[in-house]
């Protein structure tokens, strides 16, 4: 595996195909949601559809542990990883934020303006730019399946976060770098995970997985960085993965099982040579697909049929994912070198000037007893 990695620069090349795939398939279930609501979507919780269902995002969260993990290794550096996963994640967020606060709102609330520029719903909306997510605008998508949920991917961006904070803790603490101390960190967790997830329901609450599982996830994927040089690519192994995870998400209660299967299969998947995309449209996927459904749902009442809304929706989420990746995330990941450049030169004259005020401290002479 790990010469597939030195070939493609530290990544795999097919890893941007299967998040564009496992972000359609998202849009794909939020279609049921979207267009009968929670009771009518159940559907999705019969076999064989909450197999598939409940793998999508596990999936995307062990994907980014292990490409987190990468870049990890390459920085070496807490606060410059923070600073590059905040160019990546934050400039589309903050766009999807703002468009939906003050140009998708103020067109499709049924209050007043001024009341809705004055409600403490719009205001608090803009904390999903840190994390603090909000799902609601006054007036907002009322009366719809799901009402009121302007975006409901954002819950996802808690465990995330949470997961750029572990492994920003690991750096600080080394073990990052440590195979055999994250490895036995992680089997310490797995057991514990083990025996409540026997005693509870805890990881998946009401059919669906957690964010526990989901941290979980990405962890695994970061377990799978480090033994990358001794994971072996065999399709027949790829295929009893897919086996042994869809047998195992049929139940709720053995979920939790089918995360290092789950992990092996995004990284089997991940290797081949699939289509090139030209970029990583899957975040911008995430991020806009899910307003985009609800205006198509709020707007046209013979889009909430599923098999309707979901090629509609998909290829508009495509197009807006698109102009997101070339004029606002690739523009933004640019700026890593200069931003990198400037603090090594602001780092270098802080220790200059320090070094000279050290200097030109008065020397203290000791006294001889």
């Amino acid at each position: 595996m790990q010469e597939v990695l030195d070939l493609n620069g530290g990544a795999f090349p097919g890893f941007d195909t299967l998040r564009l795939c496992l972000s359609l398939l998202v849009v794909l279930v939020h279609s049921f949601m979207l267009s009968y609501g929670m009771a009518g979507s159940r559907v999705l919780l019969n076999a064989p559809y909450i197999a598939v269902m409940l793998s999508l995002l596990p999936l995307f969260f062990a994907l980014s542990g292990f490409l987190v993990a990468g870049s990890a290794f390459r920085l070496r550096d807490t606060g410059t990883f923070l600073l590059f996963r905040s160019l990546r994640i934050v400039p589309a967020l903050a766009v999807e934020v703002t468009i939906s606060a003050l140009i998708l709102g103020p067109l499709l609330t049924t209050r007043p303006l001024r009341d809705y520029f004055t409600n403490a719903d719009f205001f608090s909306y803009f904390g999903n730019i840190i994390g603090r997510v909000r799902f609601t605008l006054p007036g907002v998508f009322e009366g719809l399946p799901l009402d009121r949920v302007v975006n409901g991917n954002v819950w996802t961006l808690k465990p995330e976060f949470f997961c750029y904070a572990l492994m920003a803790l690991l750096m600080v603490s080394r073990a990052a770098y440590s195979r055999k101390l994250t490895t036995l960190l992680w089997l310490v967790v797995t057991v514990a995970m083990i025996v409540v997830n026997q005693a509870t329901d805890a990881f998946v609450p009401d059919g669906y997985l957690g964010p526990t599982l989901l941290v979980y996830s990405f962890a695994t994927g970061v377990v799978a960085f480090h033994w990358r040089e001794h994971i072996k690519l065999n399709a027949s192994l790829a295929l009893l993965s897919a086996a042994a995870a869809y047998l195992l998400l049929l139940g709720p209660k053995n979920a939790f099982f089918s995360i290092p299967a789950l992990t092996y299969l995004m990284i089997w998947i991940g290797a081949q040579r699939l289509p090139s995309t030209g970029g990583d449209y899957s975040y911008g996927i995430y991020l806009f697909s899910y307003p985009i459904q609800q205006t198509l749902v709020a707007t046209f009442l013979p889009l909430r049929e599923w098999w309707l809304l979901f090629p509609i929706s998909a290829l508009i989420a495509i197009l807006i994912a698109a102009l997101s990746w070339h004029l606002i995330e690739l523009p933004a990941l640019r700026l890593k070198k200069p931003v990198l450049a400037l603090s090594s030169r602001m780092t270098t004259k802080l220790m200059a000037a320090i070094a000279r005020w050290r200097a030109a401290l008065p020397v203290r002479r000791m006294s001889g007893s």
